[in-house]
């Protein structure tokens, strides 16, 4: 809450958190809450922000930075929906993503990527991805997407 007694408006994306941007028209949160959400990013400062983001939601956050942690997760726990980098060192989010299709209870994915890659099938198979997040990470997107697979209420801001 800034001095003015006016609360600090939220950031718009993951890069814009020293500098809060307000978003236009109807802010979206996610509906259903306590959702198990894995983070997967070898990049630390986004692992941290989604958390604390997704936590804030109601959602039950759990983030790593690498492909063979989430893997080992995976095989562990039952998530809801995945939320993975691409481009990881070791252990890629394409790998990760064909660890999922092996799983008796599938998670929901979204690929959270920096190239604005396009997704070919002829490459990567048949492998299934609910949608993809272009880096920065747009917070209205990134709600709207999810709520897309998981369930969607707009509440006006």
């Amino acid at each position: 809450m800034e001095k003015s007694g006016m609360p600090t408006p939220r950031p718009n994306t993951v890069m814009e958190t020293m500098r809060p941007v307000v978003s236009l028209g109807p802010t979206r949160y996610i509906k259903t809450k306590s959702l198990r959400i894995l983070v997967v990013d070898d990049e630390k400062a986004i692992c941290r922000f989604m958390n604390r983001f997704l936590s804030r939601e109601g959602q039950v956050a759990r983030t790593v930075d690498n492909g063979a942690e989430a893997i080992h997760m995976l095989k562990s726990e039952d998530f809801d929906l995945v939320l993975c980098d691409l481009a990881m060192p070791g252990v890629s989010g394409w790998d990760i993503i064909r660890e999922i299709e092996t799983l008796d209870k599938k998670p929901k994915v979204g690929i959270i990527t920096a190239w604005g890659e396009t997704l070919n099938k002829l490459k990567h198979g048949d492998l299934r991805v609910d949608f993809v997040i272009n880096k920065p990470i747009e917070l209205v997107e990134l709600t709207a997407r999810i709520n897309e697979v998981l369930g969607a209420e707009e509440r006006p801001t």
